[in-house]
């Protein structure tokens, strides 16, 4: 009988997944609070919305908050050793959780405190590349902090 590969414990494979489990949490969190609540919207259900315009606004919003912080969460957990051997479940809702996280935060102005993280001036473009990295980078901390302090047990191996 033929057994299944060992799955897949590249830095390549888990940043990966790490980003798309981030990203999924926070796309989630996301379309709840504009379709729920109406976040986003200028005047969320008015005659006078248009709809086309409503929903470029929301993509655009989702584009510019969701990558960069989903990239710079898999920048961070997915180099450790330990964090790429946890089961795929434990990476997914940690990931999950961090991105709902993350939505919440920027939805309150909570990462605003990321303005006061100096950045060299000489940087430019990159610069203001890496601040919109600062959250993501945080989740992804706070993320390896609590797998360590829930002591989440790696995969079994495979035989």
């Amino acid at each position: 009988m033929l057994t299944p590969p060992p799955p897949d414990r590249s830095m390549g494979a888990v940043l990966v997944r790490a980003f798309l489990f981030f990203a999924a949490g926070f796309v989630v969190s996301y379309l709840v609070s504009v379709l729920v609540f109406g976040v986003w919207g200028k005047r969320a259900g008015a005659p006078t919305e248009n709809l086309l315009e409503s929903a470029a606004l929301t993509a655009y919003m989702l584009l510019v908050t969701a990558v960069p912080t989903a990239f710079g969460f898999a920048i961070v957990t997915s180099p450790w050793p330990w964090f790429r051997e946890l089961r795929l479940a434990h990476v997914a809702w940690l990931a999950a959780a961090a991105g709902v996280a993350t939505y919440v935060a920027q939805l309150t102005g909570l990462v605003a405190v990321f303005f006061f993280v100096p950045v060299p001036a000489g940087f430019g473009p990159i610069g203001a590349a890496i601040r919109l990295l600062l959250p993501g980078f945080a989740a992804g901390a706070l993320a390896l902090v609590a797998a360590k302090l829930l002591r989440l047990a790696p995969a079994p191996r495979a035989s």
